[in-house]
């Protein structure tokens, strides 16, 4: 079965935290490109020679992900170029040899290929992705459903920007469809509805709770009814 096909930028416009609509690209980010530019000596942002990085290699060992025993070890080691561009300033998005693994990764797990619509950008984490997302899409004062109970790491970015938390019923096969709908279509009149939904559906902190498939388009049918963001914390 193809992937549903991405919906166009625009249509997520109305989405936006006022903070979001105010960002604009970095001006000296924004020209990085140019620096691939064969024989160009780039003055543009001040990076370090890279003969000048005191790291030379770094040598990574682990449990082999195949072998349930943990018995046989692999060692990766980065270098040269690799550890270089590691070491250096870089785009926004992320590392460019680690986007386009993440770009890999989404069609091969997802059916999502890169250029449909979509983009990957790398953060310094799950905590530190989940913030700018909740601040790109949530205005301080506004509502926005979770499911409870609630995983306690993101209450500090709720409680930042003063959101009105409105908990969702879950059971050990996820969200609540009865309670999310009891929820949206009770909505007062006078009030704007939340535009965003957060869950982890997988592995659930702290119930343990894997949502069932069914459950999770039972979700994803009532957030196309009432126009909702569903923000996941899961693994790719």
């Amino acid at each position: 079965m193809a992937a549903p096909r991405a919906l166009p930028a625009k249509f997520y416009q109305s989405f936006l935290s006022n903070l979001a609509r105010e960002r604009k690209p970095s001006p000296i980010r924004g020209l990085y490109p140019l620096e691939a530019k064969p024989g160009l000596i780039s003055l543009l942002a001040g990076k370090p020679n890279a003969s000048t990085f005191p790291l030379t290699s770094i040598t990574l060992t682990s449990h082999s992900p195949t072998d349930s025993g943990k018995t046989t070890q692999v060692t990766t080691e980065i270098g040269g170029k690799e550890l270089a561009e590691g070491l250096q300033y870089g785009p926004t998005a992320g590392l460019p040899s680690m986007v386009e693994w993440v770009y890999g990764l989404q069609e091969k797990v997802h059916g999502r290929k890169k250029g449909e619509g979509w983009k990957v950008t790398i953060g310094g984490g799950s905590q530190d992705v989940i913030y700018k997302a909740v601040s790109a899409l949530i205005n301080p004062g506004e509502s926005a459903l979770v499911e409870s109970p609630l995983y306690a790491g993101v209450l500090p970015m709720f409680q930042a920007l003063h959101c009105d938390l409105v908990e969702v019923q879950t059971d050990a096969s996820g969200i609540l469809s009865s309670s999310l709908r009891k929820t949206l279509e009770s909505w007062p009149e006078s009030k704007p509805k939340p535009k965003v939904l957060y869950t982890v559906p997988y592995g659930c902190n702290p119930t343990g709770m894997t949502a069932t498939i069914e459950r999770r388009r039972e979700v994803l049918q009532l957030a196309r009814e009432h126009n909702l963001i569903i923000l996941e914390g899961m693994l790719p």
